[in-house]
C-alpha cells in the first residue's frame, strides 16, 4: 500500500509540473505574439496555437483523472483508499472541464476590454449598458437556484454591485450625450471598462457556481 501510495503522487507530481511548465510556455508565447505587430497581423495564428494548447491540457487533465481513477480503485479496501476516493470522487465528473472551457474563454473577453481606447463614444456605451443591465437582472433573479449559499451571496453581492456601476455609467453616459453635447470622456470610459469586467467576472461566478460539483452535506 505504501509502495502503491508512492508511486501514485510521483506520477501526480511529474504530471503538475508538466501541465505548469506547458503553462509557463503558452504564456511565453503570448507576451511574444503581444510584442510582435507582425504576428498579431494574423490573429488566427495566435488563436489556433492557443486553442490546440488548451484543448491538450483538458485533454491531459482528464487522461490523468482516468489513470487516478483506475489506481484507486485498483488499490486495497482499506480506510485510507476510502478516504482518498471519497476526497477526489467530485473531480472525476465532466462539469470541471466544461468549467475549464468556460475560464479559458475570459482571456478572449480581457483581450476585447483591454483593447478598448482611452475614450469611447457615449454611443456606444449608451447600447452596451443596457444589454450589462438586463442579463445581470436576470441571473441576480434565478441566483436563488444555485445550492451552495456562499456562492449564491457571492453571485448576489457581485450583480447587485455591477449593476449598479452599470446603471451610474449609463446615466452619465445619457447625460453628457444629450445634454452637454460631448462625444466620450476618459471618465466614462473607465467607467465602462470597470462595468465590463464586474459583468464579466459575474458571468463567470454564476458559471461556475452552476457547473462545478459541490460536496453534499
Amino acid at each position: 500500500m505504501a509502495r502503491e501510495a508512492y508511486f501514485l503522487w510521483k506520477v501526480l507530481a511529474a504530471e503538475a509540473a508538466y501541465t505548469v511548465g506547458l503553462a509557463l510556455l503558452l504564456v511565453s508565447y503570448l507576451l511574444f505574439a503581444y510584442s510582435q505587430s507582425a504576428i498579431l497581423a494574423t490573429p488566427i495564428v495566435v488563436i489556433t496555437i492557443i486553442g490546440v494548447v488548451i484543448l491538450f491540457l483538458c485533454w491531459r487533465m482528464v487522461h490523468n483523472v482516468r489513470v487516478l481513477q483506475r489506481h484507486v480503485k485498483s488499490m486495497s479496501k482499506e480506510d485510507g483508499t476510502k478516504i482518498l476516493r471519497k476526497r477526489l470522487k467530485r473531480f472525476w465528473n465532466y462539469e470541471v472541464v466544461f468549467a475549464i472551457f468556460i475560464v479559458a474563454y475570459i482571456y478572449a473577453n480581457i483581450q476585447i476590454i483591454t483593447e478598448l481606447p482611452d475614450t469611447v463614444l457615449d454611443t456606444i456605451i449608451m447600447q452596451v449598458v443596457p444589454v450589462y443591465i438586463t442579463i445581470e437582472g436576470v441571473l441576480i433573479g434565478l441566483a436563488p437556484q444555485i445550492k451552495i449559499k456562499w456562492f449564491r451571496d457571492v453571485v448576489a453581492f457581485v450583480g447587485v454591485t455591477s449593476m449598479l456601476l452599470a446603471i451610474r455609467t449609463f446615466v452619465l453616459a445619457t447625460y453628457q450625450h444629450l445634454q452637454l453635447n460631448q462625444s466620450s470622456v476618459t471618465g466614462t470610459t473607465t467607467g465602462f471598462v470597470w462595468t465590463s469586467l464586474l459583468f464579466l467576472l459575474l458571468v463567470e461566478i454564476y458559471a461556475l457556481a452552476l457547473i462545478l460539483p459541490m460536496p453534499q452535506k
